[in-house]
């Protein structure tokens, strides 16, 4: 019954187009790391190169997952002492991470960290890691100091969270030769610890891919000395041990994503190689891009017959980004090919799950390993976060778009009510206004009133002091008449104070 539950599955892309019509410039060997910030959900696409340049990109591009609108976001400055990522003549006020054929890991629910890859020293790789917290007000670039077995510098090298503290590097390229080392950083502690691998066991490799699956890793074709390979080993986190698996990939893969999402790891991409003649004679050459979408079973990672639907495929691409940013549904974005460098959001659709079908991961057989690589979460924000219906289909899809037309029925409600709440507002206020106007207007009339008044009281005291000045000037005139009439000379009383009697009133009389 096991069995038959993973028969012929039916997928479908869907080229998505963003609503603003605004993308990042093409580019290749970026990364893209599902993000939340605050209560959105978005991809977070760092450095790579871009169309026309051979230095890596200091962009950062947020792509909003409910609204499929592509923001570039203000150059995120570096905040430490390390100058890996940068030119030594860059001024530390001016340095932002410029990066490309690095990885990326998102480490809790809101830390990017972003390890080695080719910064502008080009060609030489790094191993610089720096760190993004994606909830900060003010983001910025840090370079947190490391201990331990501090890994070389390397590009094209693979990296993957093994539980909620660990990251695993594993692989790539230094420059000079391949790698096959292995190396984990204990993230509370910012520790590195060297596992070191048997060339005979696992090869020396770059271009490859790592996923988490369980307890174990399972890495994935990539390019070595021998050239190209279609092996998958399995690293056990905690043996320490690793195998090569049985089943070899579809064909020899480089440069390819590798996605897990539920009961499905998809291999979408990469450069198809091929190994010619014999003995020290064999060579390794291109003979094309990859195709074809590799179905495999999470649990046993055998190979899921794929009914892909053929009327909307990507162009054959390689290092470009897959990321599952639901159970239902693979985003990829940019990537390049001989010809072309791409700048394009595809979006491949999921089947829904049948009984029988299950994500659920197998807990490990031991918890008493060495860095206790266990407890590792994986989930879709997307399912508990709104993404746009673009990104879903089926009954997940309709359900969406019914969802979103009601939401939006909501907010046609909720904007008539704040539309009715703000005409009465304005209403109330037009006859605030006309109150005000009409007080206004009695105020200015009682003041007109008033001041009529005042003047009509000026006036009065003017008349009053003139009649009272009249008055004075008749009294005077009197007072000369009856001096003239007695023929007494007239004496001002102000200006001669008055003679006292005389002695004798006998002679007075």
């Amino acid at each position: 019954m096991k069995a038959n539950a993973f028969c012929t599955e039916y997928f479908q892309w869907a080229r998505i187009t963003p609503a603003n019509n605004q993308s990042p410039t093409p580019r290749w060997g970026h990364t893209a790391t599902l993000v939340s910030r605050g209560n959105a959900l978005g991809l977070l696409v760092i450095g790579g190169f871009v169309q026309g340049s051979s230095e890596p990109s200091p962009e950062v591009w947020h792509l909003s997952l409910s609204h499929i609108r592509w923001k570039n976001w203000p150059e995120i400055r570096f905040s430490g002492s390390s100058t890996s990522f940068f030119s030594l003549e860059t001024k530390p006020e001016e340095q932002s991470c410029r990066v490309a054929l690095h990885t990326t890991v998102l480490a809790g629910s809101n830390t990017i960290i972003v390890f080695g890859g080719r910064g502008v020293q080009s060609p030489s790789p790094v191993n610089g890691l720096y760190m993004l917290d994606t909830e900060a007000d003010t983001m910025s670039w840090t370079s947190p100091k490391t201990f331990g077995d501090i890994p070389s510098p390397r590009e094209n090298h693979s990296a993957t969270m093994i539980s909620s503290s660990a990251m695993a590097v594993v692989g790539g390229w230094d420059g000079k030769k391949w790698l096959n080392d292995i190396f984990i950083l204990d993230v509370e502690n910012m520790s590195w610890t060297r596992i070191r691998m048997d060339p005979a066991v696992l090869p020396p490799l770059s271009e490859h891919t790592t996923l988490l699956f369980d307890w174990r890793v399972a890495i994935a074709g990539g390019t070595g000395a021998q050239g190209a390979n279609s092996s998958i080993w399995l690293w056990d986190t905690v043996t320490m041990e690793c195998k090569p698996f049985k089943n070899p990939l579809p064909s020899a893969l480089t440069a390819h994503t590798t996605t897990s999402i539920g009961p499905y790891i998809f291999i979408f991409g990469g450069v198809i190689t091929d190994l010619v003649g014999s003995g020290g004679d064999r060579a390794n050459i291109s003979v094309g891009f990859n195709e074809k979408l590799t179905v495999l079973r999470r649990d046993t990672l055998e190979k899921v017959q794929a009914d892909v639907d053929p009327g909307m495929l990507p162009t054959v691409r390689a290092h470009h980004s897959a990321t599952a940013i639901s159970s239902s549904a693979l985003l990829v974005f940019g990537g390049c090919n001989k010809s072309e460098v791409f700048n394009e959001l595809w979006v491949l659709h999921l089947p829904a799950p049948r009984a029988g079908q299950s994500g659920a991961e197998v807990k490990p057989p031991s918890k008493s390993f060495r860095l206790q690589l266990s407890g590792l979460e994986v989930g879709y924000p997307g399912e508990e976060k709104k993404l746009h219906p673009a990104f879903l289909s089926g009954e997940t899809r309709t359900k969406r778009i019914v969802q979103v037309r009601q939401e939006r029925a909501v907010v046609r409600e909720t904007v008539l009510g704040l539309k009715k709440r703000l005409s009465q507002q304005e209403e109330g206020l037009a006859n605030a206004n006309r109150v005000t106007r009409e007080q206004t207007d009695w105020l200015e009339l009682e003041v007109e009133r008033l001041s009529t008044g005042v003047g009509d009281l000026e006036d009065r005291c003017k008349f009053l002091e003139e009649d009272q000045r009249r008055r004075r000037e008749e009294v005077a005139f009197l007072r000369r008449s009856m001096a003239e009439a007695s023929g007494m000379p007239l004496e001002a009383p102000s200006q001669s104070p008055p003679q006292a009697p005389p002695a004798n009133p006998v002679a007075y009389i």
